[in-house]
């Protein structure tokens, strides 16, 4: 039976890639027009969905966790 497997890791790969381009061409603009603020929430940010993006499982894990101490 064929699997999602390669199609999972190579989304992954490429989506980090593509969360670090985009994180670095902001970080860029903003630091560049010293918008500081906007600076520092892009950085967070971009350093949450790059971890969601690197760790899928640990956060679907959590989103388990979560899910059963409320509904259990």
């Amino acid at each position: 039976m064929p699997t999602l497997t390669a199609l999972l890791e190579w989304v992954q790969r490429e989506g980090i890639n593509a969360v670090w381009i985009v994180m670095v061409g902001f970080a860029l603009k903003y630091l560049f027009e010293q918008k500081w603020s906007k600076f520092l929430i892009f950085l967070l940010a971009a350093g949450a969905t790059a971890f969601v993006v690197n760790n899928p499982r640990v956060v679907s894990q959590a989103f388990e966790a979560v899910s059963n101490l409320f509904f259990r």
